[in-house]
């Protein structure tokens, strides 16, 4: 696995404390975060945060409008999933350590339903890293 920093440990530490330990997939969000900072890819990391609280909010809406015609909302849904997982599969295509890359595969980028609901919980860590960015800009 990749190796996590002190600085990148620090951000979900603090991310943890911020969402009260609430995070659903804290070692494959370091991952993620150390992987675009090892690349300076800031901008993969800012894109990923967007596509995630979209699935997020995606899936909410999409839980919630259950037993209405909701076919566009379930496209919308698909599109982001896909979306998410051509990022991440981009995203590990850049690193050499084999035991991540099967992490990632075996983890997110499958077509299965195991899959989509792993990525729903990344895209709810996400989301309150995104909900964190905005609660700083604030201040």
């Amino acid at each position: 696995m990749i190796a996590i920093s002190e600085d990148t440990q620090k951000v979900i530490d603090f991310l943890q404390d911020y969402t009260k330990k609430n995070l659903r997939k804290p070692v494959d969000l370091a991952t993620i975060l150390e992987i675009s900072a090892l690349n300076s890819d800031h901008n993969f990391v800012i894109n990923l945060v967007f596509i995630g609280k979209s699935l997020w909010n995606l899936n909410r809406a999409f839980t919630k409008s259950q037993g209405t015609d909701n076919q566009n909302l379930e496209r919308e849904l698909q599109k982001n999933f896909v979306e998410m997982q051509e990022s991440l599969a981009k995203l590990i295509d850049e690193i050499e350590d084999e035991e991540t890359k099967e992490r990632f595969r075996s983890v997110y980028l499958q077509n299965t339903l195991g899959c989509f609901r792993n990525m729903i919980d990344l895209s709810y860590d996400l989301t309150k890293l995104k909900d964190l960015m905005s609660d700083m800009q604030k201040k």
